[in-house]
C-alpha cells in the first residue's frame, strides 16, 4: 500500500499492437496474482478443522498400492493399532488374505 506507482507511460507513444500485448500481460499478471492468493485463501481445511474418527480394531479397510490398479487392491481387516503421543493411531496391523502386514502412516 505504501509503494510509489508505477510510472506511466503516455499512450500515444505505445503503438496498438504494443498496447494490446501490454494488456494481455497484465491480464494474466492479475489473474495469476487472484488465483494464487485469493482462491488458495477460499479453500477450507477439512482435515484440519473437523477431527476424523480413528481407526479401531476390526474396522475393514483398502490396502493402497503405487504400483497396483485400485480394482486390485486387497481388503484387510485392522488387528492391532498402536497410538502416538496424541492419542491418534499411527501404526496399524492389517490382516489380509494373504498375511498381517503393519502399515505405519
Amino acid at each position: 500500500l505504501r509503494a510509489l506507482p508505477p510510472a506511466q507511460v503516455p499512450a500515444d507513444i505505445i503503438r496498438c499492437c504494443e498496447r494490446w500485448q501490454l494488456v494481455c500481460c497484465l491480464k494474466q499478471q492479475f489473474w495469476r496474482q487472484w488465483s494464487k492468493v485469493y482462491l488458495t485463501g477460499l479453500q477450507e481445511r477439512n482435515k484440519w478443522l473437523h477431527p476424523k474418527r480413528n481407526m479401531q480394531l476390526n474396522d475393514l479397510v483398502l490396502v493402497h498400492e503405487d504400483n497396483v490398479p485400485p480394482q486390485q487392491w486387497v481388503l484387510g481387516r485392522v488387528v492391532a493399532t498402536v497410538k502416538g503421543q496424541d492419542g491418534k493411531v499411527r501404526v496399524a496391523g492389517v490382516a489380509t488374505k494373504t498375511g498381517t502386514i503393519r502399515i505405519n502412516k
